[in-house]
């Protein structure tokens, strides 16, 4: 029952086919899907529900709808728990309890109790003007090594004047 589906192409039907398609996707069978839409009676329903089902638009509508509920449908940590919970329960019930104790390790370790640590030893060396610079510098040997040097320079004003000031032009 797979339709071809365009993506971007909006499937557009009728108010009532539309109503159809939302309570087929809220679990209602095709006959009552069809009653709620159209306030047929039951035996109009009965027959007209699946003819109604049958039709190529209103499969590639469904169809849609459910691509649509699916992309809406977020991956969130009570989605995941849920998920390990039932999938622990079933583990449980079939003996299998090293799957379970590994959906209960998963549950503790997304709701925080348990933390994965792993050691890394690595050697971090930042680029520098000379390959044989060392690997560790203090805060006062990089500035020695790299910072500006700072020049001061104060004016005297009442210094004599130096010899060069002293001569006049001709």
């Amino acid at each position: 029952m797979n339709a071809p589906f365009v993506p971007f192409a909006p499937i557009i039907l009728s108010d009532r086919q539309e109503q159809f398609c939302q309570q087929i996707l809220s679990g209602k069978s095709k006959a009552e899907a069809y009653r709620i839409a159209y306030g047929a009676g039951q035996k109009v329903s009965e027959a007209n529900g699946p003819r109604l089902m049958g039709s190529a638009r209103v499969i590639a509508r469904i169809a849609q709808l459910r691509e649509d509920e699916a992309a809406a449908q977020r991956v969130s940590l009570p989605f995941l728990t849920r998920g390990l919970y039932r999938i622990a329960g079933k583990a449980e019930g079939s003996g299998q309890h090293a799957a379970a104790a590994q959906c209960y390790m998963g549950i503790a370790k997304l709701h925080g109790f348990l933390i994965d640590r792993q050691q890394v030893d690595l050697i971090v060396r930042k680029p520098s003007s000379s390959p044989t610079s060392p690997d560790e510098m203090s805060e006062e040997q990089w500035l020695a090594a790299h910072s500006i040097p700072q020049v001061t320079a104060s004016i005297d004003l009442e210094a004599k004047p130096s010899s060069i000031d002293q001569v006049e032009p001709k």
